[in-house]
Order: structure tokens, then C-alpha cells, then sequence
């Protein structure tokens, strides 16, 4: 059953992704009393034009089996288990024919498929890519989480998530656990959002409602919503500094407890899930931010 509603929502996530080219404009700032204070500015860094290449993790990187290739059929969804895969104007490898490269663990639709070619859809773009270069199971390509499993650098729910999102904050290069930030956006990738982003650096946890606020498809609230990101500042430490924190909030309850799913806490690089009664998140004078 389980499976069953992941594949709905994969199939819900592909049809949402490829109507939608834009954010739908939302700006508003409720209660900005409650929202995080801003940290100094820095002039934006050059994102690196380089792919993530840390090695995928097996099974991910194995090829298709033949009883698999002879299952596709047209309207069947598959997903890129390539670092990038190269789509083509035609089958085969030859010619200057690749006009395009997917990202890992882009969702295709097969639209036909001939000797080991594949003709696919993603979002606005049709072509062909060579099957290997396809997965047939979610679970191959996107990451597992368990309750208080370390995520180091080499695991593979970390690999697979800095694939996704291409090492966008720079820890894989530094070998760090897989980190807060790095999770809720990988959380709202799946959901078919990706946040548009200021020149503005650092975007490390405890920042992001003062860089984010301004823009058009970014609300910051002071009240929980489900499908949303909360953000607060944890306690001091033993150095005197107070770290920033970010997690993904799963759903809200009558009582206005919120249910959240996080990496980080209580140790670096773990997952976890826990309730938050309605006192506990707003003693933590925490900001909300929901996507659109």
C-alpha cells in the first residue's frame, strides 16, 4: 500500500512539474516581529558548473535487466541513475546528438523504446537516452531515512541526496555528514519546489527567513502549516554561539503539535522524527516558511 501511494505521488509530482514554469506569486509577511533575525550579507559566491561526482551508491548505478527493457511500455515512468544522462535528438551514440543533460533522479516518461534507446518526456523536453541510464524503482534512486541512522558522507542517503540537488551548499566537497539544510530542500524538491535563490551567502540554517523573506514566492509565518519549513535557533553551545536549525514539518495536529522530520539533532548527520507540542515550538520563537 505503501508502495502504491509513492507511485501516485510520483505520477501526481511529474504532472505538477511539467505544466509548471514559474512560481505562483504569494508575498506576504505575517507577524514579522517573530521572523528570525537576518545575518550579515555576503556577496554571492559563483556556483560551481561541475555536476556532483561523488560515486552513486549500488544498486543505483546497475544496469536494467532485460525482462525490465522488455517491460517498457509507452506511459511507464522511469528515473535518470546517471550522474547526468545525456538526452538525444535520435537513438544511438554517434553524431553531435545531445542537446541536453537530465539530472540524477529526473522522472521521465517512456514514450517508446527501441533495441536498448529509450525515447522519453521530461517536463518540456522529449528525446532519447540510452536505458542503462534508467531505473525502474524509486527506491533505487531516491533516499531512505530511519530514526536515529547517521547520515555520513559516504552513505548512500547522502550520496543520493547531494546528487539530487547538486551539492548545492558545498558539503560534500568537504566531506561534512549530510546536513539540515541539504534535507529540507531535498524535501521540498520532491515536492516539486526549488527555492530561487538571492545573491546572498552564506544560506546556513538560521538565516534563511531574513534572506528569504523578500521574495514574491516565499511566505514567513509565525503559525505552523503542514508541508512547510521551520526554522529556529538552538541553544547556546559551549563555544557562546547559537546555531541555527531547519526541518521539515510533516503535518500539524488539532492541538497545534506539530509533527517534524529533521537531520541534525540531537547529533550531526542523524535523522530523526519527533513531535513538537505547541509550546515547545513557539518558546523556540520559530519561523515557518512555506513555497509556492
Amino acid at each position: 500500500m505503501n508502495l502504491f501511494f509513492a507511485v501516485v505521488e510520483d505520477l501526481s509530482s511529474f504532472a505538477y512539474g511539467a505544466m509548471r514554469d514559474f512560481f505562483l506569486p504569494s508575498p506576504k509577511i505575517e507577524n514579522p516581529e517573530r521572523v528570525l533575525p537576518s545575518r550579515q550579507t555576503y556577496v554571492a559566491l559563483p556556483s560551481s558548473t561541475q555536476p556532483y561526482t561523488r560515486a552513486l551508491p549500488d544498486p543505483v548505478s546497475h544496469a536494467l535487466s532485460p525482462e525490465t527493457i522488455k517491460n517498457l511500455q509507452k506511459s511507464t515512468v522511469m528515473y535518470t541513475a546517471a550522474m547526468v544522462t545525456p538526452l538525444r535528438t535520435a537513438p544511438g551514440a554517434t553524431g553531435d546528438a545531445v542537446y541536453t543533460m537530465l539530472p540524477y533522479g529526473s522522472m521521465v516518461m517512456v514514450i517508446e523504446v527501441r533495441d536498448m534507446w529509450a525515447h522519453v518526456a521530461c517536463g518540456t523536453y522529449t528525446g532519447w537516452v540510452y536505458v542503462d541510464d534508467l531505473e525502474d524503482r524509486a527506491a533505487h534512486v531516491y533516499p531512505s531515512f530511519h530514526i536515529g541512522e547517521m547520515n555520513d558522507a559516504d552513505e548512500p542517503a547522502t550520496i543520493r541526496v547531494r546528487a539530487l540537488i547538486n551539492d548545492e551548499f558545498g558539503a560534500g566537497e568537504l566531506d561534512l555528514p549530510l546536513q539540515p539544510e541539504e534535507y529540507v530542500v531535498y524535501k521540498l524538491l520532491r515536492k516539486g519546489i526549488k527555492i530561487e535563490w538571492p545573491p546572498v551567502r552564506p544560506r546556513t540554517p538560521g538565516t534563511w527567513s531574513g534572506i528569504l523573506y523578500p521574495s514574491e514566492a516565499v511566505l514567513v509565518e509565525s503559525e505552523p502549516k503542514a508541508d512547510t519549513l521551520i526554522e529556529y535557533l538552538l541553544p547556546e553551545d559551549v563555544h557562546e554561539q547559537r546555531r541555527g536549525h531547519l526541518a521539515y514539518v510533516e503535518a500539524v495536529f488539532p492541538d497545534q503539535s506539530i509533527q517534524i522530520s529533521e537531520v541534525g539533532w540531537p547529533e550531526e548527520g542523524m535523522y530523526n522524527e519527533r513531535v513538537l507540542v505547541a509550546d515547545e515550538w513557539r518558546a523556540l520563537n520559530a519561523a515557518f516558511l512555506s513555497f509556492s
